[in-house]
């Protein structure tokens, strides 16, 4: 597995050299493991200011945080399910005061905005697609 996740890492990190964004001014990341032992990866990638992001298409032709739809992207439907799922909140995982502390569950967005700090507050619109695991129903 370590094996596998080194090829995959390195593969990722050539294309990113290689212009897959535009042109790469910095990379900087972390990699963790996660409490069964597996690794992930964290990486902020700063580009040359003629390849920065500025405007919502672009963020959206990158980047979707929305649950996918399982009739047009079946495959993905099953990963995100599987595995990128923030929950059940618990007190014993994330819940402090009552409030998650990783800010779950998120509003809704009906698009994409840049916000005045610059970050994006990504598109999560209520689209009716949803995914239960035990008694927890996961929206976007």
């Amino acid at each position: 597995m370590a094996q596998v996740f080194h090829a995959k890492q390195q593969a990722l990190l050539k294309k990113i050299h290689d212009g897959y964004f535009g042109a790469v001014a910095r990379i900087v990341y972390t990699i963790e493991y996660q409490k069964c032992g597996l690794p992930h990866k964290h990486m902020l990638i700063f580009l040359e200011e003629q390849d920065k992001i500025h405007i919502v298409e672009q963020i959206d032709a990158l980047i979707s945080a929305q649950i996918p739809d399982p009739e047009l992207h079946s495959e993905l439907h099953c990963v995100v399910s599987k595995y990128m799922l923030h929950g059940p909140c618990t007190p014993q995982k994330c819940i402090e005061r009552n409030v998650c502390t990783k800010h779950f569950p998120k509003s809704f967005h009906h698009q994409t905005d840049i916000q005045e700090d610059g970050y994006p507050l990504y598109a999560h619109p209520d689209n009716g697609r949803t995914i239960v695991k035990g008694e927890t129903v996961f929206n976007n």
